[in-house]
């Protein structure tokens, strides 16, 4: 492959060509030599595998999988069923131990004998479809004729066939899609026909040149600097089963047909490093949980493919920590946590991170700024983008602060699917009218954002990075968003002073009189001091927002009560904020201060940014 081209892979030829022998899939015989090399030399490995091994052995005990749907997805179930394979048939890999064998194989049996894999939300195909390929290719000397019969049936009839079609409306939507689902049922897919090519080859020979063809397109997402436009945690997901594509088009063909040389793909592990805070939250924009990330087994796989350990140092550095917060087996978090012993057997140590400021453009550009990778450092994150992304919400200009080992400015969240659903709510209605931005953690209101005369932001906007710089006076970065709004100039920056300072820029120009509002949710306690300044308060640390422009503006509360029962009630939050207006014709420059812990507010008013 040069320059990001792909190369094409004669996948028949290819499988012609492969040795016949289980397992392939992700590890094989050799691979799995290597691994326990790898774990014997290093005791965080150690501490890994005794983790997987804990887990399966719980599993063991957990009740058999049955078929629940809740509200329209089997999801859970499929998620579940994969964390049992993977952390399992690992165990019985890396042990002999017959029990883990026998908690894979209960739970792959279970599941082939499903009435069907709910095909109504393909996601749910196409994750029970991956537990059962890995888990068909990883135990194959172990299975019965009667248990492989059984198992490749269910994959062909429930996944695979119901995957190519017949669809009378044509190929399904998220075949060529620019998102998640591109890349989970794609890659789903093709490791079930990979797993059954040694007795069912057309499967593999049709479906995984299709998922060559059309994965190309999702990755084209991480151009042109790695930044994934739904946010850390679909980057998890989406991530994650795109490199497992990767890792088993190579078990099985010899070559990943160049998908890992895409251009921006490599660079999405400092994307995914830098979103996390130093408090270890994730910039939780979108669609995005809040609250701390956890493991990212795939940083450890990118860590090893582009030479990269410096992504996997704190990883490495509290892996027994990560590790501990998965150590549930009833539910499915953490299914992927295992594969990270597969990807860090030639993890390396790394020199002490030091860049400190990371931008990447693309269709949801974000900007990352930090004093220091300390826990306790000063911590400015802001994205651009708009509301039609998918899993996007009505946030561009959103921005998080951290210092002091604590979050100040924070995003709200997204809502539970199901339970927003069940309320017969249209969480999947992005047009302008649509129900998704009625619901306050969705809508421009529930932001750190600018909002005009009480309008949402326009859903065909988008916000783009203008530029971002890192010298001696400031970090900062500057993302014009006019497309959003009724005004002629939009734009807003934000940078972190030497000091430890944070400023919340906007330039504004209005041809129209209107009326701007600034806001910027906190769960630490308020107190509104005096009309421009509010000391905030969080365990045993104060910090203090301040305005610095214009002049005439002054603090106030604001409800986030949101408009249904249904909703999150925000109760840990509050919104401050204020109203300004602006004449027309006129050009206004707003400019709100954050000072961190242990600073005090004499320090002298920077201006304004002079990189407009």
């Amino acid at each position: 492959m040069m320059n990001g081209v792909l190369h094409a892979v004669d996948v028949p030829a290819g499988l012609a060509q492969a040795s016949p022998k289980h397992p392939f899939l992700l590890a094989n015989a050799q691979q799995m030599l290597e691994v326990q090399q790898a774990i014997a030399a290093d005791q965080r490995l150690a501490v890994a595998k005794d983790h997987v091994i804990d887990v399966a052995t719980a599993l063991a005990e957990v009740p058999q999988l049955e078929r629940k749907v809740v509200g329209r997805r089997l999801l859970s179930t499929s998620r579940a069923c994969l964390k049992r394979v993977l952390y399992a048939g690992l165990a019985w890999r890396l042990t002999g131990d017959e029990k883990h064998l026998s908690t894979a194989k209960r739970a792959m049996l279970a599941a082939a004998q499903f009435s069907d894999w709910n095909p109504s939300h393909f996601l749910d195909v196409a994750e029970m479809t991956t537990a059962l390929g890995i888990g068909y290719d990883w135990l194959y000397d172990q299975l019965s004729k009667e248990e492989r019969h059984l198992i490749r049936n269910a994959i062909i009839d429930k996944g695979l066939k119901v995957g190519l079609g017949p669809n009378p409306k044509g190929n399904p939507t998220w075949l060529n899609s620019r998102h998640n689902w591109n890349q989970v049922c794609n890659g789903g897919l093709a490791i079930g026909a990979l797993a059954v090519r040694d007795s069912d080859p057309e499967w593999a020979a049709t479906l995984v040149p299709r998922a060559i063809e059309n994965i190309p397109i999702v990755m084209g997402v991480y151009a042109p600097d790695g930044a994934y436009p739904e946010g850390p945690g679909y980057w998890s997901y989406g991530t994650t089963y795109n490199v497992l594509l990767i890792e088993a088009l190579r078990g099985a063909l010899g070559s990943d047909g160049g998908l890992s040389s895409l251009p921006g793909f490599a660079a999405s592990g400092a994307f995914i490093r830098h979103a996390h805070g130093p408090t270890g939250q994730r910039f939780n924009y979108g669609d995005c949980k809040a609250g701390v990330g956890g493991l990212e087994p795939a940083l450890f796989w990118f860590a090893r493919e582009y030479g990269q350990p410096i992504l996997i140092e704190r990883q490495l550095g509290h892996l027994a920590t990560f590790l501990a917060a998965y150590d549930k087996p009833a539910n499915h978090s953490g299914r992927f946590t295992p594969l990270l012993l597969l990807w860090a057997a030639h993890a390396e140590s790394a020199d002490a991170a030091t860049a400190t400021t990371w931008s990447g453009k693309g269709t949801n550009s974000v900007a990352f700024h930090r004093s220091d990778w300390s826990p306790t450092a000063v911590y400015l994150a802001l994205k651009g983008g708009g509301p039609g992304i998918n899993h996007g919400h009505m946030d561009a200009g959103q921005f998080i602060i951290e210092a002091a080992g604590e979050r100040w400015a924070e995003d709200l969240g997204k809502e539970d699917y199901h339970s927003i659903e069940s309320q017969g709510i249209n969480l999947w209605d992005m047009k302008a009218t649509g129900d998704r931005w009625t619901l306050q953690r969705y809508g421009t209101s529930g932001h750190n954002v600018l909002m005009v005369d009480g309008q949402q932001q326009d859903v065909q906007g988008s916000g783009t990075l203008l530029r971002t710089g890192d010298n001696a006076d400031s970090q900062y970065s500057i993302f014009d968003l006019s497309s959003l709004y009724p005004l002629p100039i939009a734009k807003r920056g934000g940078r972190l002073l030497p000091d430890g300072r944070v400023q919340i820029q906007d330039a504004i120009s209005a041809s129209q009189a209107c009326t701007v509002r600034w806001a910027m949710n906190t769960q630490a306690q308020i107190e509104i001091i005096d009309p421009r300044t509010i000391r905030m308060r969080r365990g045993a640390h104060t910090a203090h927002l301040h305005i610095d422009a214009p002049a005439d503006a002054t603090w106030q509360e604001y409800d986030l009560t949101p408009a249904r029962a249904a909703e999150s009630q925000n109760e840990a939050f509050s919104q401050v904020g204020f109203s300004q207006s602006v004449p027309a014709g006129s050009d206004v420059m707003i400019q709100v201060s954050f000072h961190p812990p242990g600073l005090t507010l004499d320090q002298p008013v920077v201006k304004a940014l002079d990189t407009w």
